[in-house]
């Protein structure tokens, strides 16, 4: 889901039948599978997992955030330059780990239960007030140092300056 399907975006029959090419199809596909995967009852879920059950291996949040990155982010090992649907990936994933901070932290929904009861807590993000925001920042902290290491080094100018981008966004 997180690579570039070339295989769908072949420009000569695509100029045929639709506009230039756009890179929002692909991008409204990976933008949804990352809200899914970021769900603040996934998070959390994650977050509780080996707390709840300390004998037994889980798949935790850090994993799962590990897992992720290493495929978004996989230039960052292989020094490949970032193609503009990766890029456009890659600024979503920013933007989806920046929202899910926001809503465990600040989330907007805090007046519900003071007028809807016990039904409006469940309303409530089961992030809120949670370790969730902070296992995201450090997560993109350590992003933002992974990135910040492999810049000076980077040749191609459109990866470089989409490095500098991020890197600068997530500071």
């Amino acid at each position: 889901v997180f690579t570039t399907p070339k295989w769908l975006i072949d420009n000569n029959i695509l100029n045929k039948i639709t506009k230039p090419e756009r890179i929002t199809t692909v991008s409204n596909i990976q933008s949804t599978v990352l809200k899914q995967l970021f769900k603040d009852q996934i998070l959390f879920t994650l977050l509780t997992s080996k707390s709840r059950n300390p004998l037994l291996p889980a798949y935790t949040l850090i994993d799962l955030l590990s897992d992720v990155k290493d495929g978004i982010w996989s230039e960052l090992k292989t020094k490949q330059p970032i193609d503009i649907y990766r890029r456009s990936l890659q600024k979503t994933y920013i933007a989806q780990l920046f929202s899910n901070i926001q809503e465990a932290e600040f989330s907007t929904h805090t007046m519900i239960p003071l007028f809807s009861g016990a039904a409006g807590e469940e309303a409530l993000p089961v992030t809120t007030n949670s370790d969730v925001s902070s296992v995201l920042s450090m997560h993109l902290d350590d992003l933002q140092m992974q990135i910040s290491k492999v810049i000076s080094t980077t040749k191609d100018l459109a990866t470089r300056e989409h490095l500098k981008y991020i890197a600068a966004t997530i500071k």
